[in-house]
């Protein structure tokens, strides 16, 4: 029976690694144009010109520009973390709302919050840590070191919370097989795909990814650890995905990937 059921655990993890890989990838660019469009917006607002690419969106204005009031400077820089923090808990707020919870759903809402919370508050950390972007809204503000500190600190803890929050939702949801064999789960739904995912991610943006790039990706690292630690919650009833979605979801990402790559390298402007 041991060597019967070991098939079907391969089986079983490799489905599930497969489909959160691109689940990733697909919610990472959904994520990335969602957040990226609402900043070209409010940019488009204040009358400042601005592209998205790759590497994110980039103002043809300079720094010194009277353009850049004190409310649009405000504005602009805050639209994606405040966006992707609604994307993240609208994420939240449509799994629990649901009553038949599907594998799919619960492996697309797992990813989703974590792409749109990292683009929140690994971005705010980022921000403050290499003294760039939304810092020039903190000192707007008048905050002082010690206020970015704490901040940094704050935004360490909420996505640790995050992270262990996705974990006990994939482990309650995540099946039989996931609960028993919890530490090789975790590696296979959430470090490998994050890992194969951002090496993906970051070989198409080539020469034009930076330290910002490598820092924000290192940071979701701060919620998928909690994953090996959080107690297992009582089991929860989950609708398998149908079988044809290990080929359709692939796929899938392949062609959001080639579209967005594509979309982007060109540039979005209003």
């Amino acid at each position: 029976m041991e060597e019967k059921g070991k098939p079907d655990k391969r089986k079983e993890f490799l489905i599930s690694g497969l489909l959160s890989l691109s689940l990733f990838l697909i919610t990472y660019f959904a994520v990335v144009f969602l957040t990226g469009l609402s900043e070209l917006y409010i940019a488009y607002d204040f009358d400042i010109p601005a592209t998205l690419y790759l590497k994110g969106a980039v103002f043809h204005i300079p720094d010194n520009d009277p353009l850049w009031t004190r409310d649009a400077l405000t504005s602009v820089l805050l639209a994606t973390p405040v966006s992707s923090f609604v994307l993240s808990m609208g994420a939240v707020f449509v799994f629990i709302a649901r009553r038949n919870k599907t594998q799919l759903m619960l492996y697309t809402s797992i990813w989703l919050l974590l792409q749109s919370f990292n683009m929140t508050f690994g971005l705010i950390s980022e921000n403050l840590i290499t003294q760039t972007g939304l810092t020039r809204v903190a000192e707007l503000q008048g905050l002082g070191q010690g206020a970015l500190i704490v901040t940094v600190g704050l935004a360490f803890y909420l996505m640790f919370q995050f992270g262990a929050f996705t974990a006990r939702l994939l482990l309650a949801h995540g099946g039989p097989t996931f609960r028993k064999h919890r530490y090789l789960a975790v590696v296979i739904f959430f470090i490998l795909p994050w890992l194969i995912g951002n090496t993906i991610v970051l070989i198409i943006g080539g020469p034009n990814i930076g330290l910002k790039d490598w820092l924000v990706k290192t940071m979701m690292l701060v919620m998928l650890l909690p994953a090996f630690f959080v107690r297992i919650p009582n089991e929860e009833p989950t609708v398998k995905s149908p079988s044809h979605l290990i080929i359709v979801l692939p796929l899938l990402s392949i062609a959001v990937v080639w579209l967005s790559t594509l979309v982007l390298r060109q540039g979005i402007s209003f």
